[in-house]
């Protein structure tokens, strides 16, 4: 018995089933055998090494997937390359713009970086390793990217995700300082605060800032959540991050509250709360809505007044 099988320990056809995988190339063979392993059979260490080898095969998968897409990307003739985005957002159900960032992605792996394809068809690496090389170098030309990947290649298969991601934002940076000089000048330009509506009433207001500018909100917030936490006479306070977001949300509340802000249809920005008449007398449950068009701020529909009914109504 192998070292593996041994650690495996389980089943003894199981294990059998798991060396063989483990010394094949990955596609439809290996997932054939994978998928008539008795997990139940396996000790951990099996489970772990039958895991490990379906993430090879989800290499693999995705390669595939990559020049398929490559293919219908590259059919002839320009004049039909948005009707081809549009029949590929159909069928998987991407949006048209999803679609047409999966078709130059998808082109520019076969293109650019053939060797790191093949490696993924081989299991060798993960798809999280291909989207680290298109990230890190959308701003490069075509053949600054061969040569990134020339230099970050070999050692690949041996670093997790963030770590290839280090090694490639180097090697990008020594191949064509100037482009990731661009590339930040762009980022910068490209700064913003958006709002993104989340479940149970939340949202999330997301800022995406030059690294230390970063720094000084995030430090200023914190400051201000650990001073309120100092002043806090109680043994169950909030978490640091929530003292934090309150902090954030004073700051607003005192910037609505200056003069000169710019006005609204003349009306200083509010938020308003809009609740059918049955819910808020109790006899419905249907859902409220709210937008920014107001200064006063709502926590949640249980803090709203009670409404009462007039004597002698219902």
């Amino acid at each position: 018995m192998t070292q593996l099988a041994t650690e495996m320990a389980g089943d003894e056809s199981a294990v059998g089933f798991i060396e063989q995988v483990a010394s094949m190339k990955p596609g439809p063979g290996a997932m054939a055998l994978l998928n008539d392993i008795d997990m139940a059979a396996l000790t951990d260490e099996g489970r772990v090494e039958v895991t490990r080898l379906w993430q090879m095969q989800q290499g693999w998968v995705f390669a595939q997937a990559q020049a398929a897409l490559a293919a219908v990307d590259s059919s002839p003739g320009e004049c039909d390359r948005e009707w081809r985005q549009d029949l590929v957002a159909a069928a998987l159900g991407w949006s048209p713009r999803t679609a047409g960032t999966r078709l130059h992605n998808a082109a520019t792996v076969m293109t650019d970086f053939p060797v790191a394809h093949q490696m993924l068809a081989a299991g060798e690496l993960m798809p999280g390793h291909i989207w680290v090389l298109l990230d890190e170098t959308v701003s490069l030309s075509a053949e600054d990217r061969r040569r990134v990947e020339t230099r970050v290649i070999e050692r690949a298969p041996n670093q997790s995700v963030a770590q290839f991601a280090r090694t490639v934002r180097r090697a990008a940076l020594a191949v064509d300082p100037h482009a990731a000089a661009a590339a930040v000048k762009r980022a910068i330009a490209d700064r913003n605060v958006r709002k993104e509506m989340r479940v149970d009433g939340m949202a999330a207001v997301v800022a995406t800032l030059p690294a230390a500018d970063a720094e000084v909100v995030y430090r200023a917030l914190d400051a201000c959540a650990r001073k309120t936490l100092a002043g806090l006479a109680t043994d169950d306070p909030p978490p640091i991050g929530a003292l934090r977001a309150d902090a954030l949300t004073a700051w607003a509340e005192r910037a609505l509250a200056e003069p000169g802000l710019p006005l609204q249809h003349g009306r200083r920005v509010e938020v308003q709360v809009v609740i059918d008449l049955a819910t808020a007398l109790g006899l419905a449950d249907n859902p409220a809505s709210w937008w920014a068009t107001a200064r006063s701020r709502h926590r949640s529909l249980a803090s709203l007044p009670p409404i009462h009914m007039p004597a002698g109504a219902g």
